[in-house]
């Protein structure tokens, strides 16, 4: 087990503790939830580890669906009627029992993915020391996260928090082309027809840091990226691709209809997404029409920055999208768009298979030349 020294928010020095699912399985492909492991001077079991993985991935959902989700909110009252006995959609979406299922069926899926594929599982973890503890009862006085008070509770109670999580699986070139869906790709979350143990690509269908995490120590999220890319190297492969969907592509659309956005051009060809239509850009032009139509597409809006958090003066550009920043600000490469490839409110459906190349000499490597790396605005 790897350790990491970081300097927390509020100044003071945690130690991440860097592990993977095979330190979590064993070699017959049996989760044995009841095993602990030691993680500095703490002792932890499997199921507390995998259950707070499931805890985070259901804040990501609640974070990036329910906001998004309040137009079919409203259709579904609509349709309903006047009913007195009509269920709330609210209660449907947030209830305790759906809550549960949902928690439920994660962390059946990761115990599915660590008896598959153990050591492509990985995992940031942190110690709950009495600084980190009072620093999160802070953070929940101000924010619940979608928590529940049961659920806050539980969080501050553990003894060992997983600030990141990261799943891979090996696969080939030709068949992640092929599959449409991410459900597809990982066998619904599973991996079981999935994982190929000789395939020379690394796919990480999934990467996570919660909220209250991140208020404490940065960097969780591109942390687990880096552990991929290290197992990656390690296992040879031609290379890591991230299977990845827009986290604000509904919301940038939104913005441009409304007048609230605008997308300006600089006289490199680079475009921005402008926040505050506004506000003074500089010497950066507004686009209009056809020019706009074309940077509105999905092929062209993961290479978006965002103008509110650029550098430009100092050419320091963060792309406007955070999952297009995670991976292609640090490197990746667009390999194929994938429409319709998980119901996501927030990317309007859409994911994106990245590739960071390991083997230059690969097929990965030749596919990526052929797939335009910046926006286009010359098709018809």
């Amino acid at each position: 087990m790897e350790t990491l020294e970081v300097r927390a928010m509020s100044g003071f020095p945690i130690t991440v503790h860097k592990l993977s699912g095979a330190e979590l399985g064993d070699n017959s492909r049996l989760i044995i939830p009841e095993k602990e492991l030691r993680i500095g001077s703490s002792t932890v079991t499997v199921e507390e580890i995998i259950r707070q993985t499931a805890i985070n991935y259901f804040l990501l959902w609640k974070t990036q669906y329910l906001a998004e989700l309040r137009s079919d909110i409203q259709a579904a009252e609509t349709a309903a009627g006047d009913s007195p006995n009509k269920i709330k959609p609210e209660e449907i979406i947030s209830g305790p029992s759906d809550i549960e299922e949902y928690i439920n069926d994660i962390m059946s899926q990761f115990k599915s993915r660590i008896s598959m594929y153990p050591k492509g599982q990985l995992f940031r973890v942190i110690e709950n020391t009495d600084v980190v503890r009072k620093s999160l009862e802070d953070i929940f006085e101000k924010d619940n996260f979608g928590l529940s008070g049961q659920q806050i509770e539980e969080v501050l109670k553990h003894k060992v928090l997983v600030g990141g999580a990261i799943s891979s699986f090996r696969t080939n070139l030709d068949r992640i082309l092929y599959d449409e869906t991410w459900a597809e790709a990982t066998d619904r979350g599973t991996l079981k027809s999935a994982h190929i143990p000789d395939g020379t690509i690394g796919v990480c269908p999934a990467v996570t840091a919660p909220n209250f995490i991140r208020k404490i120590v940065g960097g969780m999220g591109s942390g687990c990226v880096e552990d991929a890319l290290k197992l990656g190297f390690e296992e040879k492969l031609d290379g890591i691709a991230p299977f990845s969907k827009f986290s604000k592509y509904s919301v940038f659309l939104e913005g441009i209809e409304s007048g609230k956005y605008s997308v300006a051009r600089d006289t490199e060809g680079r475009y921005y997404v402008v926040e505050n239509r506004l506000r003074d850009i500089g010497n950066l032009t507004h686009i209009t029409g056809r020019e706009l139509d074309l940077v509105k597409k999905p092929e062209n809006y993961l290479f978006l920055f965002s103008y509110e958090r650029s550098d430009t003066a100092n050419g320091k550009l963060m792309f406007y999208d955070p999952n297009m920043q995670l991976h292609v600000g640090r490197g990746a490469k667009l390999v194929q768009l994938k429409p319709n490839a998980r119901h996501d409110p927030a990317s309007l459906n859409y994911c994106v298979l990245l590739a960071y190349i390991i083997n230059q000499n690969s097929e990965i490597a030749k596919l990526v030349e052929r797939v335009p790396q910046t926006v286009e605005t010359k098709a018809a």
